[in-house]
């Protein structure tokens, strides 16, 4: 068995907001050291400030010059911008900013040349940040223009979805869905699988659909969603960083399903969910009241679910966002597809501010972030929770080995078989027609 431990790169954020203090919180938890070797991009000087405000100084930090030579058992810390920042904590400067940018950069470079495995980001200041370097609303815009294709229609996938075995196990499953569906929504639907065909002496020839029947699952584009889970609750948007005035506009049929495809593939490859079931919310309020209340659900929500069925993706709604969170019916699906930022993150946030983790799905490193800001109105106090940091340091990890076996499955595939019980040495291949 290797003994090699995940380097997980972790930026500081900004410098006058808690990620500092989180992450130093964060490190004195040994097991963290048992699990992994954290490499910390961030100022020295801020470092120090808040160790000795603090009273962390028990923290074995090993300062690494070079990313390449980093020990395992103690918090390794990449030094990164000017020996002379000022540190205000609660103070919101162009240089705690440049500092959070200065960070972002080397983690990303460092995770790019595989120096680092995963990477986990403290809050930033969406406003202080920007700069000629940085003109993006957030991590997740920054992340999908660093590591996505630079043409849309660049022929590159990720290997996300596992092929079903048995036809049946999927007929099941729909079934299920499909009834919860007709429960909370009071409409009917109808499966997208199909009963098996009869053969001409009326027994069934083969149970489910054959291979070569299944629809064609739909490619998987490299892009950035943003998820924001816990254990609880999975929330993923199809608009991020939007002002309320521009969201209806960026909404059409093509760019739900692209989220739709996005967290389907997301759920089997990073959260080891064979069969997802996910929750599309509406846009408008009562789900648009059959066009009466808006037209976004009739033309363009509900066309996007409908491919996204017939793409092999159990997909459903769209749902009232008010009555959806109100009943607790997320219960019912392994992830919630909103419409934009407060739509999805306002309920969620309201259960899980503490152990909430937000995580960049879709691209080809993971990275995650505790699902809160700067908190300028108590950074500098040592009333910062670290939870979020660390259940967002936990989950990279996760992540990270649900894809490296998830990859293993796809390199490895069983082939499907079927033995005949009427004789031991009879062996029926169920990939070809007979």
């Amino acid at each position: 068995m290797s003994d090699y431990r995940l380097k997980i790169g972790i930026t500081q954020g900004d410098t006058n907001g808690i990620g500092l203090e989180v992450i130093l919180k964060a490190m004195e938890d040994n097991r963290i050291l048992e699990l992994c070797t954290p490499v910390v991009f961030a100022n020295a000087k801020a470092v120090s400030f808040y160790r000795k405000g603090l009273q962390m100084s028990q923290i074995q930090i090993a300062h690494a010059n070079d990313t390449k030579q980093l020990r395992d058992g103690v918090v390794n810390m990449v030094n990164v911008g000017a020996d002379n920042l000022a540190i205000e904590p609660g103070e919101s400067t162009a240089a705690a900013g440049r500092a959070a940018f200065e960070a972002l950069e080397a983690a990303t470079a460092a995770l790019a040349a595989g120096d680092v495995d995963v990477l986990v980001t403290a809050p930033i200041n969406k406003h202080n940040i920007q700069g000629e370097d940085f003109h993006f609303a957030g991590h997740t815009e920054y992340l999908e223009h660093k590591f996505a294709p630079s043409e849309p229609d660049a022929d590159i996938a990720i290997e996300a979805q596992a092929e079903i075995v048995a036809a049946d196990n999927g007929t099941e499953i729909v079934a299920e869905a499909v009834t919860a569906e007709t429960t909370l929504a009071g409409t009917e639907e109808t499966s997208v699988t199909q009963a098996a065909p009869e053969a001409a002496d009326g027994k069934s020839k083969r149970r489910g659909r054959s291979r070569e029947r299944l629809p064609e699952r739909l490619p998987v584009p490299v892009k950035a969603l943003m998820i924001l889970f816990n254990d609880r609750m999975r929330v993923a948007l199809a608009t991020t960083h939007l002002p309320l005035a521009d969201v209806a506009a960026a909404i059409t049929t093509d760019s739900v399903l692209e989220k739709i495809v996005l967290l389907d593939a997301s759920l089997r490859r990073d959260f080891a969910i064979y069969n997802p079931r996910i929750a599309v919310l509406a846009l408008n309020p009562h789900a648009g009241d059959d066009g009466l209340l808006g037209a976004e659900e009739r033309d363009i929500i509900t066309p996007a679910i409908a491919k996204a069925r017939e793409g092999r993706i159990m997909a459903f709604g769209p749902y009232a966002a008010d009555g959806f969170f109100g009943t607790a019916a997320y219960t019912h699906f392994d992830a919630v597809l909103a419409m934009y930022h407060d739509q999805g993150l306002a309920p969620f946030k309201a259960m899980s501010m503490d152990d909430g983790v937000n995580f960049t799905a879709g691209l080809p490193y993971v990275r995650t972030s505790p699902d809160h800001g700067t908190a300028y109105d108590i950074a500098g106090k040592g009333e910062a929770d670290p939870q979020s940091m660390m259940h967002a340091i936990y989950a990279a990890l996760d992540i990270f080995r649900a894809r490296a076996n998830d990859a293993e499955a796809l390199r490895n595939p069983l082939r499907r078989q079927y033995y005949d019980k009427g004789s031991d040495n009879v062996v029926l291949d169920l990939t070809k027609d007979e």
